[in-house]
């Protein structure tokens, strides 16, 4: 499951080899709000992807290398 969440967030949240992998992250934040199953990732999902789509669309500095930046996960959470 991880190399396919890759492809939406990437591995790491920064570019170091240091940096913690993003899966790790996030699933991390689904056990803290109780929320760890397909159908939550599914919703986070889709959220940050209308996020990217409608709110970011126009941004000047887009990741190329995800669809979904470290900065729509974390609003995700908040």
């Amino acid at each position: 499951m991880d190399a396919l969440l890759e492809l939406f967030w990437g591995k790491r949240i920064k570019s170091g080899k240091f940096s913690k992998e993003t899966s790790q992250w996030f699933f991390e934040k689904l056990k803290e709000k109780d929320s760890v199953n397909p159908l939550a990732v599914y919703n986070l999902i889709k959220d940050a992807i209308e996020i990217e789509l409608f709110e970011h669309k126009n941004k000047e500095n887009n990741c190329t290398d995800r669809l979904i930046s470290f900065e729509t996960l974390k609003k995700l959470f908040e």
